[in-house]
């Protein structure tokens, strides 16, 4: 998938950790996260700290950014097996105006290929509620495929919904 490059992911920096805290405490975001109650600041610099070597904590996180470096979200691979080649990605645009304008899309294609060139990546799965139909249908634009419900939505503290696991294999786009 081609898409002009309007963003960027790069690697958080210690001065994201207040609008990560903001964030990730925003209870708009829980609906679609793993999370129902707030972190501490502690938790959120622990969390980031974690996540800078990838190959041992099996998570990544990176800031989308426009041009103007102005943050618009994040990015995260986790749940990494590098045996199999395989992760988790989950993304979040925190403002309403920055969706649907194709900031996502480039963001996900940009994360594929650097887990793909960097850490020899090439299995994508992504979790999302059944009612979560722009989620879905980013994942569906960036060649993911829905391949079952999951019954185990342990992932998913905040919902009681239906979760779909869409999927891509890099080496079917090769």
């Amino acid at each position: 998938m081609s898409l002009s490059k309007e963003i960027f992911i790069r690697d958080v920096q210690a001065s994201d950790h207040a609008v990560i805290f903001k964030w990730e405490n925003d209870p708009k975001n829980w609906a679609v996260s793993e999370r129902d109650k707030e972190y501490t600041f502690a938790e959120i610099k622990a969390l980031i700290a974690s996540a800078e070597d990838f190959k041992e904590s099996n998570q990544k996180r990176w800031m989308i950014s426009k041009k103007d470096k102005q943050l618009i979200g994040t990015i995260d691979v986790f749940q990494g097996d590098f045996r199999k080649g395989q992760v988790g990605i989950g993304i979040l645009i925190t403002d309403e105006a920055d969706r649907k304008k194709g900031f996502a899309a480039q963001a996900v294609v940009q994360a594929i290929n650097k887990c793909f060139a960097d850490y020899f990546v090439d299995t994508f799965y992504a979790d999302v509620h059944a009612s979560n139909l722009a989620s879905a249908a980013l994942f569906i634009k960036c060649g993911f495929e829905p391949i079952h419900e999951l019954d185990d939505n342990s992932n998913f503290d905040s919902q009681n919904s239906t979760i779909i696991r869409l999927k891509l294999c890099v080496k079917k786009l090769s």
